[in-house]
């Protein structure tokens, strides 16, 4: 494949997995990698002793990678990575993920793909970073998952757990990433493995790795790759806990002054306070020495994969052949890794057998669901108990007290300012909550005052409607505005243009009410009025903000209606003096006001909805007739109830 000039190459250095309908260019800058595709093929072909490389596609795309699948003139093929701009610190990632496949495929004996050749920097032929490693061998699971009889599946349960066996088979004596001891940079220590195994073999082993800084994004985002922070490795697990609100307290206080640009609906105004930020790390500070287990086998620095689900395995039948997904692998503390894999997480009501009246139920649905319940419970109890026969610090890991409580606040300690800061909060508060069982010895040496948790419970709200929100879009748009390319057309149509506004009325600028939206999901009206579908369409439209207004309806009646609205059941009533116009509903004194403000403009159904586009006079009149709206649904939320009773609809 010679000759070819950069333009035949560009779909292979953009991102083409899918669209943004906001802050795209932004995206795809981040996925931009320009390499010599040419030189990339010809290290490949040589790597698997091929002439040429005849063919190459690129099979996927992620947040961090594009890969692709090059096929040789003899037929052989290779997969290829090339990371993208953002993956974080180019070398450490990519030689700790190379490290640590070496590590668990030659030392635990764990099937992993063969790295063929690589290199951390960009200072070569190929111009940029990359992985060339053999294809992963057998069937991609999550191709055939759903439709494998449950022996099988259990199979491949009992399977996971004998890999999991292998990765605690040896521990480490520090945290930290793997490298190759050739490898090694300043930071890097020596490497102690502790294990039942030859002593000739443990010292070949800790010839040929180190310990060394963690390549973890979360210590090298923006600004702290170039920061003088903590990152390891680190002696303790509660050294590197106090490393984590360290490294945000510095960032925050130095780089966080603008408001986060990627939050588009934050619920509390914390979320763009630095103050509130780190008020809440000083207080994670405070409590990270003690919110580990005492037993400090439940905390031994292990490598383990947290991602064990259908699409990083590989099988032949029943049999794993291969797992892959190494990046950002680490020797973690276990207490904080160890969880139940996908393929099994089920919450669920545990039924392990096909109840008795099964034979009698009429209805398919109805009998699908009992199955796949009975199959979910099934895989759960064969994982657990397996678990608990060949791996029981695992299965200590999993049944310890309050150890959801205590992973949480760690998972979402990072990055608050450009993540969010309301699960960090709740967690946190949760910590207090059960401090006498996390910590019996002494009193919890934080608080967080009644005035503090009125102030959350009130974002709180706010914050789980917006989850509703886009579990209610079911993967149509992602919460940063990703879409699939064949949802692309379609979802920014109506994102710009809604479909039932007429030509010349005016509208705002696309995402000016985007932090006013919500909130509407897939519950709120009459399954007789509206379908999914209708639904996301409906949503969609609303985070444009294209929900326009005319001079002339600008003037209407209906002002006094939504000004004069009691949210009395959501917190304080809207001052009316405020609202001259429905586009003052973007200065309402809380950002909790904008969204109920746009929500109760909304409760009211599809047909009567749809009369907008037809005059303002329609849209007066379905306010004014609220009192006589007809909710048929019987089975609404408490949620809806509360709005219906807050617009008068009984």
């Amino acid at each position: 494949m010679s000759g070819a000039s950069d333009a035949d190459h560009e779909d292979f250095y953009r991102y083409t997995g899918g669209r943004w309908l906001w802050n795209e260019s932004m995206q795809l800058r981040n996925r931009y990698k320009r390499f010599d595709v040419a030189e990339l093929q010809r290290i490949a072909a040589r790597s698997v002793g091929s002439r040429t490389c005849s063919r190459m596609i690129k099979l996927a795309e992620g947040g961090s990678n594009k890969v692709f699948r090059l096929t040789m003139d003899d037929g052989t093929t290779a997969i290829a990575r090339i990371p993208h701009p953002n993956m974080g610190p180019p070398f450490k990632t990519t030689a700790s993920e190379v490290a640590t496949m070496d590590f668990v495929r030659t030392v635990l004996n764990i099937p992993v793909p063969k790295v063929l050749a690589w290199s951390g920097n960009a200072d070569n032929a190929v111009k940029s970073e990359y992985i060339i490693m053999e294809a992963a061998a057998g069937t991609q699971l999550a191709d055939i998952w759903e439709d494998m009889e449950i022996d099988n599946k259990l199979k491949v349960v009992e399977n996971i757990v004998l890999i999991e066996k292998k990765l605690l088979s040896l521990s480490f004596n520090r945290y930290g990433s793997l490298y190759f001891a050739d490898d090694a940079f300043p930071g890097c220590e020596k490497v102690e493995i502790i294990g039942d195994i030859p002593r000739s073999q443990k010292r070949e082993i800790e010839s040929r790795f180190v310990l060394g800084p963690v390549a973890s994004n979360d210590f090298w985002d923006r600004e702290r790759s170039h920061m003088d922070i903590d990152r390891g490795p680190w002696e303790t697990a509660q050294d590197y806990l106090r490393a984590i609100p360290r490294r945000e307290i510095a960032w925050i206080s130095y780089h966080a002054t603008t408001e986060p640009s990627q939050n588009l609906f934050k619920t509390s105004e914390a979320q763009i306070s630095p103050n509130a930020h780190i008020a809440l790390y000083r207080k994670f500070s405070t409590v990270t020495d003690h919110l580990l287990p005492r037993d400090l086998e439940l905390n031994r620095p292990t490598i383990w994969h947290c991602d064990l689900h259908s699409p990083n395995l590989f099988v032949d039948g029943d049999r794993v052949t291969s797992v892959i997904d190494w990046q950002g692998v680490w020797t973690g503390p276990l207490f904080l890794q160890a969880r139940h894999p996908a393929l099994v997480n089920y919450s669920g009501e545990i039924v392990l057998k096909i109840p008795d009246h099964y034979k009698d139920i009429e209805d398919e649905s109805e009998k699908a669901r009992i199955r796949a319940q009975v199959e979910k419970s099934i895989l759960l109890w064969a994982y657990e108990s397996d678990t608990k026969e060949n791996n029981f610090l695992v299965h200590d890991v999993l049944r310890f007290p309050h150890g959801r409580t205590v992973r949480d606040v760690v998972g979402f300690s990072a990055n608050t300012w450009d993540g969010d800061i309301l699960p960090f909060r709740e967690s946190l508060i949760r910590i207090v909550r059960h401090w006498k069982d996390i910590c019996p010895e002494m009193a919890c040496p934080i608080t967080f005052s009644d005035e503090e948790l009125k102030s959350h419970y009130r974002d709180a709200e706010g914050w789980n409607e917006i989850a509703d929100f886009w579990d209610s879009l079911d993967g149509f748009v992602h919460r940063d505005g990703w879409t699939s390319n064949q949802n692309y057309e379609k979802a920014y149509k109506i994102y710009l243009e809604p479909p039932w506004l007429p030509n010349n009325r005016k509208r705002t600028t696309p995402c000016k009410l985007a932090q006013s939206i919500l909130l509407v999901d897939k519950y709120w009206c009459p399954r007789e009025h509206v379908m999914h579908s209708e639904i996301q369409t409906l949503i969609l439209a609303i985070i444009g903000g294209s929900i326009a207004y005319d001079t002339e309806l600008a003037q209407r009646p209906l002002l006094e209606n939504i000004r004069t609205i009691s949210l009395t059941t959501f917190g304080d009533p809207v001052s009316p003096g405020k609202v001259q116009k429905p586009t003052d509903i973007l200065t309402c004194h809380s950002v909790r006001d904008r969204m109920r403000l746009n929500l109760a403009m909304l409760a009211i159904t599809l047909p009567d909805f749809l009369q907008i586009a037809e005059g303002s006079e329609a849209l007066y009149l379905s306010f004014e007739q609220k009192n006589t709206l007809s909710w048929k649904s019987s089975n609404l939320s408490s949620r809806h109830s509360n709005l219906q009773r807050a617009l008068g609809c009984h």
